[in-house]
């Protein structure tokens, strides 16, 4: 649930960076282990020091980073070679103004002549090569699972049932939790317009609400709780409301085991016989899917251009390879994603992706298989 993970980071952030007892005093290796105790910054950090936290040095900055900033001062005046990373993620915007200069070019193959001019089955293949065609949503894991139990072993088969008993079970609760939660913070919201005589307001107009009419408190308490959680207004908590509770209506329903994502791709995801599928466009599309591109400018945003960040590579050049869908991924298509960074000259392969259920036996393949195909 994408708001819970921004308040945990937003927890989670605020506790690293405001002194408490458990970063206070951080032990730092000296070498030979030897080991002192270096005090942390406390209070709140400037917007730069927010923004490259990752990048500082706990005993030069006081703040415990990766201490990057550090090892370039000790290289400079060395040289080094261009690395190759291949993300495989989900969409990489590889035009985006800070990764445009590092992204990789398949100089074997002509752009935009619909030709495999490098005869490596993939046709305009510029940047990378995106397996999911046109797909954003996907099955997890256990729903493909539970559709089609021959696709593993009955062990795991029997696993992914119970783990699906178990979603559709906490599915009741949560519904019935999120129609109340929406129901409460509806009426608040009612209450709120009534009183301040507009349909939207802020959360200042909110906060400055005086009066001794218990009902009124009670809606003003709910609004300042939805803030609480980073949410912008009321009518952003009854949309995410809204979304939660269509979800869990939606898994009730059974509405996931009715859909296939795949089919519009044309190949067979549990066999290896069709390689070749997908099309070049390795950039995300849509506005929500940013993972890939995100991952990308941490590895090799251009350094030093005045644009955004500072990657933490600068002589790298990034293949995308999309790969992970808004659900669980496919064995295949991650198998098919490495080796393609692979043979493309990839040294190193970012991969950001995991499964609460995973078939040790899918496409008829071990994993040993699935490795040396």
């Amino acid at each position: 649930m994408k708001i819970i993970k921004s308040i945990f980071f937003a927890a989670t952030a605020s506790i690293i960076f405001t002194g408490c007892k458990s970063v206070s005093n951080i032990p730092v290796p000296t070498g030979m282990d030897n080991y002192i105790n270096i005090p942390a910054k406390k209070g709140t950090l400037t917007e730069d020091e927010m923004n490259g936290w990752g990048h500082a040095d706990l005993a030069t900055d006081s703040i415990p980073g990766m201490s990057l900033e550090k090892a370039y001062k000790f290289l400079e005046g060395k040289k080094g070679i261009e690395v190759i990373v291949g993300v495989v993620d989900s969409g990489t915007d590889l035009k985006h103004e800070d990764l445009k200069d590092v992204a990789w070019v398949n100089k074997k193959e002509i752009a935009g002549n619909g030709i495999d001019d490098d005869k490596n089955g993939y046709k305009d293949d510029i940047n990378g090569w995106n397996f999911l065609g046109s797909i954003y949503k996907e099955n997890s894991e256990y729903e493909r699972i539970v559709k089609d139990p021959t696709i593993t072993t009955k062990e795991e088969a029997d696993k992914a049932q119970a783990f699906y008993d178990g979603k559709v079970k906490a599915a009741k609760a949560s519904k019935l939790r999120f129609d109340q939660m929406l129901q409460r913070v509806t009426s608040a919201d009612a209450a709120i317009a009534k009183e301040l005589k507009k349909a939207e307001y802020t959360k200042e107009e909110v906060a400055a609400i005086v009066t001794e009419d218990a009902s009124l408190l009670q809606s003003v308490a709910i609004a300042k709780q939805m803030y609480g959680f980073g949410l912008p207004s009321i009518s952003a908590a009854k949309d995410e409301l809204t979304k939660l509770a269509t979800n869990a209506a939606n898994l009730l329903n059974g509405d996931a085991l009715k859909k296939d994502y795949r089919s519009v791709l044309g190949d067979n995801p549990n066999t290896m016989d069709q390689k070749f599928y997908g099309d070049n466009k390795s950039g995300h599309s849509i506005k929500s899917e940013a993972h890939g591109t995100h991952v990308s400018g941490i590895i090799g945003a251009s350094r030093n251009n005045g644009v955004g960040m500072n990657g933490v590579a600068n002589n790298v050049k990034i293949i995308a390879v999309r790969a992970v869908p808004d659900g669980d991924e496919y064995d295949k298509d991650v198998a098919l994603g490495i080796r393609y960074a692979v043979d493309n000259g990839a040294k190193v392969i970012n991969t950001s992706f995991g499964k609460g259920v995973f078939s040790k036996k899918r496409m008829g393949l071990g994993s040993n298989k699935i490795r040396s195909f």
